[in-house]
């Protein structure tokens, strides 16, 4: 336990394999030690989640 929190502290985090979800851009889990929300960079390369936006519309375009 001690050794994934100090990944954690420099943002390599192991999700939780049961949680783990496709959400339309990336897999997505929390993090087994932390509990903060992580997203897959690449094959066994878990980082902090950044919050996403979804992509702009026609029709939730903000107006100026």
């Amino acid at each position: 336990m001690r050794i994934n929190v100090s990944l954690c502290l420099i943002n390599r985090h192991q999700p939780v394999r049961d949680e783990v979800h496709w959400d339309g851009w990336g897999y997505r889990s929390t993090c087994r030690s932390c509990g903060k929300l992580v997203q897959r960079e690449s094959k066994g390369l878990w980082r902090k989640a950044e919050p996403r936006q979804p992509p702009e519309t026609p029709f939730n375009r903000s107006s100026d």
